[in-house]
Parts: structure tokens; C-alpha cells; sequence
């Protein structure tokens, strides 16, 4: 009794504190004595959980937990968070207190993580939770957070997880979080689920989400079952059905899920890329459904609206590395997509990259989405700046020819020259692009005169700056240029540059 008391009190007092005075071995012996007094016999149900609950608020600091970080520790945790129990035999508020405090300890300390995977049946009684619909919603969201931090801070799990049959339980929890169900159409979700989807659905299905973003990581380079294909197939639907049906929604909780649905098909198999876009039964689009090519473009659709919307945030402002990180993932995704599925990526090519006319300015003028990407290809921030090159890449076939007529040379020189393309030609395809295309300009743009170097129109009447001048000053204007170029490579500023048999490499390197 005393000892609950005091445990209460203790809970009250600091439930809002982060940051702790006292010494570590006071800490040591507190956190020792919580353990001790969880594990006895003699403590009451809401004693154990008021003791997990003071665990969880110390393990916000770094220090003093040696007793937790043990395989015996660890063991004891995974215990009063179900792992060896039966369904309906473990206290539930108990096992959600020390999921938590698994959850905080793996963030804390990374080296966590390979001693609870170690532990036998924890990664199989964790996924098995997170696929139960008829598990306590806390025990799922809190067994897919710790999921995830384990899979994030240890990545040799993932192919357990896997091994573990992970991904057709955490396409499970999506499912019935979310309302799912399998119809002869596919899968499908409530329209009722639609329209009232709860906050902690939405945050439990985006935490699944999550985990299966890190385990799609690691399944691509492994040989798949038919039932984890199977499980990849649905969780693509997810994506296709969250995409088109949540599309409008702006609530923080459904923003974050479209977030984490568009993080995944960064990792799209091309195997189940058809089912992104399946056949459509509808022969014109509707206000719902999108229609292009006889199929389901919707999703696709969708996505090329938030590229548009955030592209448009982002114009004229300056690219700070949060911002421009922020929407990488979304055009990694588009450019995988493309890469996958022929369909979306003719779909984007032709608003992105309609046919050529006739050029009346430099591609990167302009409020179009084209001209916005265009824009960022030279953008500071370098990651940013290379994935929407490498997308405009995918939407050119990745032939260099046709990227520089639609971007121009100097915007797209820096893909050209990581690929080892400056001279021209296509890059190493990882994808099947289809044969029967349309050409990419029409008889306006053969007869507009075109400057290579920028994509825009030629000057009309331009002077010839060396009109005038004789042999021996030209002469003399190449060696000032070569003059020029020896004292930037001298000073540092450039590297001249040899063609290898890829991307150049500087001069003298083997």
C-alpha cells in the first residue's frame, strides 16, 4: 500500500517533467526497485501499472536504466508487455505502460533493439498483435510504434520481420483499421469509414504505415512468398484507395497518413505496379474517378495534385533544408511510380510534359508545374535538386535527348553529368518503357529556333561577338579563356574533368 502510494505520488509530481536532477545511482536503485516491485506477487494490477508508468516517465532521460537494459531486464519488460501470454490472459493497461516504455527506452537506446529481437516470439507476439482487430486499439498502435523504432534503429531486423510473415500482419492492421475489405473488385473501403474516419484509425493506420515502409525496404531484396506478394498487392490497393478517397481531406491526421501511404510506394514493385492503376469499368472520367487509357488514374491523379500544391508553396520562397526534405519522399515516389507503372507515368508526361510547340520562352518561366520543376532541377538544395531531375528523367524515358529539349542543357547538366550522358544517349534502365510513343514535339517546334543551352526561344537578330575581329585577336581572346580556366582549376574552384566510361571523373583520378 505504502508502496503505491508513494508511486502515485511520485507519478503525479513528475508526469510533466522531461528533464531529471537527480544523481545516476539514485536513478539505478529507483528503476531497479520499480522492477522489483512490478515482478512480485504481491502487486495489485493498477500497482504494476503505476510502476511501468513512473518507468516510462524516467526513461525520458539517458541514464541509470542497467537493470532495464540486460536480456533479463528486457525479458521482464516483454512480459508485462504480453510476450509468452495468452489472448485475454495479459492486463491491458499494463501491457500498453510497458509497451511504452519499450517504445522509449528503443528511441533512447539503440542498443535496445537487438536484445528485444533476440528474445523469442517478442517480433512474432508484437505483429500478431498489430494484425488482431479484436486487440485493445493502444496494444496495436503502441506494438506498431515499437515495431517500427526497432526496425529504424536496428535494420537487421527487418528481414525477421519478414521471416516472420510481417507484412501480411501489418497490411492486416491497415485493413482493419481503416474498414477494408476484400470485394471481386478488390479491396474496398466503407463509404461510411469515408466520411467518419476516426482520429485514432487514421493514427493507428499511418504508424502501420510506417513499419511497412522500413520492412518494403528490405523485402525488395529478398525472394517473396505467395502470401507476402499477396500482402503487397493489398497494401498497393491501400495506398490507391486512401489516395483517392482521402484525397480532400485536410485533417492533420489524414495529412500524415497520405504522408506515410506516399513514403511507401517509394518502395512500389513494379510486379504489383498494375494494381496502382487497375482497369477502370467507367469508360469517361467523373467528378470520383479518373480515366486515362482505359484505367484507374485517380490515385495517380491525386498525387500529381499534392506535387502541384506543394510545389506552389514552396516557389519564390527560400528552400530551407526542412522544406526541401519535406517533399523528396513525394517525388521519389512519383519517380518510382513511374518507373513501375507505365500508365501514371504517361498520365503525368502529358500534364508535366504536354507535346512541344512552338517555344516562345525558357522552360523554367512561368507559374506551370513544368516550369516550377524545371525551376528546382537548379535548386540549393542538392537532394531536392536531383530527385525532380531524376523524375523528369523517368517521364523522358530517360533518354537524355529528350530531357534537354524539354528542361534545356544547362538545367539538366547535373543529371547528364552524374549519369555520364553529357554527350548524350539514355541511362541504364532499371525499367520496361513501352516502344509505341508518340513524338515528343510537332512541326511548330522543328521550325522555332531553339537555344540548346536554355530550352527558350534564339535572340532574333543576335550579334556575332566575334563579327569584326581578326584571326590573331580571336587568337588572343581563346589563351585570355585558357588563362581564365587554369587559374580556377589553380585556385579550386572547378576540376577539369576527363569522359570515362561512365560519369566523368576529374583529371589524373583512376
Amino acid at each position: 500500500g505504502d508502496c503505491v502510494a508513494a508511486l502515485k505520488v511520485y507519478v503525479e509530481e513528475n508526469g510533466q517533467k522531461f528533464h531529471f536532477d537527480e544523481r545516476i545511482d539514485v536513478v539505478t536503485d529507483f528503476v531497479s526497485g520499480i522492477l522489483r516491485y512490478a515482478a512480485s506477487e504481491s502487486a495489485t494490477s493498477d500497482g504494476r501499472q503505476l510502476a511501468l508508468n513512473a518507468l516510462r516517465i524516467l526513461t525520458r532521460q539517458k541514464s541509470g536504466f542497467g537493470d532495464v537494459l540486460t536480456a533479463a531486464g528486457t525479458e521482464r519488460l516483454l512480459r508485462f508487455a504480453g510476450v509468452g501470454s495468452e489472448q485475454g490472459e495479459a492486463d491491458t493497461p499494463v501491457v500498453v505502460e510497458a509497451l511504452k516504455c519499450l517504445c522509449n527506452l528503443t528511441y533512447q537506446f539503440h542498443d535496445l533493439a537487438p536484445i528485444v529481437v533476440a528474445v523469442d516470439g517478442a517480433l512474432a507476439h508484437l505483429l500478431k498483435s498489430i494484425g488482431d482487430a479484436t486487440a485493445d486499439h493502444n496494444v496495436r498502435f503502441f506494438s506498431a510504434r515499437l515495431v517500427f523504432l526497432l526496425s529504424a534503429v536496428f535494420p537487421a531486423c527487418r528481414s525477421d520481420v519478414q521471416k516472420a510473415k510481417g507484412l501480411r500482419s501489418l497490411c492486416d492492421g491497415v485493413l482493419a483499421a481503416l474498414g477494408m475489405t476484400h470485394t471481386d473488385a478488390g479491396l474496398v473501403c466503407d463509404s461510411s469509414m469515408v466520411d467518419g474516419l476516426l482520429e485514432k484509425d487514421a493514427d493507428l493506420a499511418g504508424e502501420v504505415m510506417k513499419c511497412v515502409f522500413n520492412i518494403s525496404m528490405e523485402a525488395a531484396k529478398m525472394e517473396a512468398t505467395p502470401e507476402e506478394l499477396q500482402a503487397v498487392v493489398d497494401l498497393v490497393q491501400v495506398a490507391r484507395v486512401l489516395l483517392s478517397s482521402f484525397a480532400l481531406m485536410e485533417r492533420k491526421d489524414v495529412v500524415t497518413l497520405r504522408s506515410q501511404v506516399t513514403n511507401m510506394l517509394i518502395n512500389l514493385p513494379a510486379s504489383c505496379a498494375n494494381h496502382f492503376t487497375p482497369r477502370s469499368h467507367a469508360q469517361y472520367s467523373t467528378d470520383k474517378v479518373i480515366v486515362f487509357e482505359h484505367r484507374d488514374i485517380t490515385a495517380a491523379h491525386h498525387l500529381l495534385h499534392q506535387m502541384d500544391t506543394v510545389t506552389k508553396d514552396l516557389d519564390g520562397a527560400a528552400i530551407t533544408t526542412a522544406r526541401g526534405d519535406s517533399i523528396v519522399p513525394l517525388v521519389t515516389a512519383m519517380a518510382n511510380c513511374s518507373r513501375a507503372c507505365g500508365p501514371a507515368r504517361r498520365y503525368w508526361r502529358s500534364r508535366i510534359l504536354p507535346t512541344l510547340r512552338a517555344v516562345v520562352s525558357r522552360p523554367d518561366e512561368g507559374d506551370s508545374l513544368k516550369a516550377r520543376l524545371v525551376r528546382l532541377m537548379t535548386s540549393s538544395h542538392t537532394t531536392l535538386a536531383s530527385t525532380v531531375a531524376d523524375f523528369l528523367f523517368v517521364l523522358c524515358k530517360e533518354n537524355a535527348g529528350r530531357l534537354v529539349k524539354y528542361t534545356g542543357y544547362g538545367n539538366a547538366a547535373g543529371l547528364l553529368l552524374q549519369r555520364g550522358l553529357l554527350s548524350g544517349g539514355s541511362g541504364t534502365q532499371t525499367a520496361q518503357y513501352s516502344s509505341d510513343s508518340s513524338d515528343s514535339d510537332t512541326e511548330e517546334y522543328r521550325e522555332s529556333k531553339v537555344n540548346v543551352m536554355t530550352g527558350g526561344p534564339e535572340p532574333e537578330n543576335q550579334p556575332d561577338p566575334l563579327a569584326g575581329m581578326t584571326e590573331e585577336e580571336k587568337e588572343a581572346e581563346a589563351e585570355k579563356l585558357g588563362e581564365l580556366m587554369n587559374k580556377l582549376e589553380s585556385t579550386g574552384v572547378m576540376k577539369v574533368m576527363r569522359r570515362g566510361d561512365a560519369a566523368p571523373k576529374p583529371d589524373g583520378s583512376s
